[in-house]
């Protein structure tokens, strides 16, 4: 693959990642801590430089104290390069209110240019990018092979494919594309662009978590505390495969592959790195199921 397109440079995407906070706490035993500060314990040291770069970036998880699953999700993000200026911008996802919720603005997502020196500026609006569904998965890759990373949007909800025009701009390609999602109803995940058939495009695999229906959810309790859903009280969804046709757009071969008749719950989704893989020859949809993702 890395010799048939040179000009290709890797991008970082992050499908699908979780935010937690950790705590360190401190015994004071018998005597009073030392007036000196503690040597360091590592030799790499980080500082927080967010409000030096001009993000001001602010996620949602679109909760209005009903404890659907999803709210205890965070988005993914994609670092990569999208106006091919020699410097990686960064791509946010957000959340979208759920029902019972209410915002003062409309949550999106949001593109922040690189201008070197460790400042960003919000290029949302003039690169079109900011969809307003509930983001969870991006992949990033040129699909169409012009050069220009396009962007790909795993949500709940409608999906979304963002072509790169070359010029700092992105266009709205989903339903041309045959990417439309099955079902409004499938949460997404992690999803990756790969070669399934070593014909030079790229394919796309979308995870897909569980069905979710904010109509048919109810409280639920332990020992009387309101708690969320869990997983394993969902049905497991089989995941979507498409070939790039090589035209724009592409087809669902999902079930000719094999891929639909594995359900899971998928979360996050990764292609291998190796160089050294046997690619089948034919040109008709590999038949396989996948090894290399996280399920729950």
């Amino acid at each position: 693959m890395a010799g048939r397109f040179p000009n290709r440079k890797p991008w970082i995407v992050v499908g699908v990642a979780a935010v937690g906070a950790v705590s360190l706490l401190t015994l004071r035993r018998f005597v009073d801590a030392p007036d000196e500060p503690a040597e360091p314990v590592c030799s790499i040291q980080l500082r927080d430089v967010t409000h030096e770069t001009g993000i001001d970036f602010r996620h949602t998880d679109g909760s209005s104290g009903r404890r659907y699953i999803i709210e205890a999700m965070s988005a993914g993000l994609a670092i990569f390069d999208c106006d091919s200026d020699g410097w990686d911008d960064i791509y946010f996802l957000n959340g979208a209110p759920l029902p019972g919720a209410t915002v003062d603005r409309q949550p999106r997502n949001a593109l922040y240019k690189n201008q070197g020196g460790f400042r960003f500026r919000d290029v949302t609006d003039e690169a079109g990018v900011g969809d307003t569904g509930f983001g969870l998965g991006v992949a990033v890759a040129d699909y169409d092979n012009d050069g220009h990373p396009d962007v790909f949007l795993n949500n709940y909800g409608s999906n979304v494919l963002y072509r790169n025009l070359g010029d700092g701009t992105f266009a709205e390609v989903t339903s041309r594309s045959g990417l439309t999602k099955p079902d409004p109803s499938f949460v997404g995940a992690g999803a990756c662009f790969l070669d399934i058939d070593n014909d030079g495009e790229l394919d796309l695999y979308v995870g897909n978590y569980l069905s979710f229906d904010p109509d048919a959810h109810f409280p639920r309790f332990i020992n009387g505390i309101p708690r969320y859903p869990q997983p394993m009280e969902y049905e497991p969804l089989p995941d979507s495969l498409y070939r790039n046709r090589g035209d724009g757009a592409f087809a669902d071969v999902s079930r000719e592959s094999g891929v639909a008749a594995h359900a899971a719950r998928r979360w996050a989704w990764s292609r291998p790195t190796t160089t050294t893989t046997a690619w089948p020859t034919s040109s008709s949809p590999t038949t396989w199921a996948p090894t290399s993702a996280s399920t729950m």
